[in-house]
């Protein structure tokens, strides 16, 4: 398994320097994280729209949520419940956001599918 990994990283790598694409939008900071934790992740650009919209949602709202209940709700006293709604709705929107980006690129830069690296 690892080898196929490998394997579809270096063809990925050598696709997105083809397409003229920067090395930190295909080694983003949160993959070399990964990569030290030894998870094996796909690249963003090679990811699923779903997965992509997962990364970005997920860290997005709950730093964003946190970082609202401390600046201006808590103090200004709303709900919890309302507070999760915001928070969730606004990372839904961001992680839509930012994997139709991906996507778009990846279409408009031609890269393969994961699956055919």
């Amino acid at each position: 398994m690892a080898d196929d990994y490998s394997r579809k990283l270096a063809a990925a790598l050598a696709e997105a320097e083809r397409a003229g694409i920067p090395r930190f939008w295909v080694f983003p900071l949160a993959w070399h994280l990964a990569q030290r934790l030894g998870w094996q992740v796909r690249l963003l650009l090679y990811a699923t729209f779903r997965q992509n919209l997962l990364v970005f949602s997920l860290p997005f709202g709950v730093l964003w949520g946190l970082s609202m209940h401390f600046a201006t709700w808590g103090p200004h006293g709303r709900v919890p419940g309302e507070q999760l709604a915001l928070a969730s709705i606004t990372a839904l929107l961001f992680g839509t956001a930012m994997a139709g980006f991906t996507a778009f690129t990846r279409g408009r830069k031609e890269l393969s599918r994961w699956e055919y690296l």
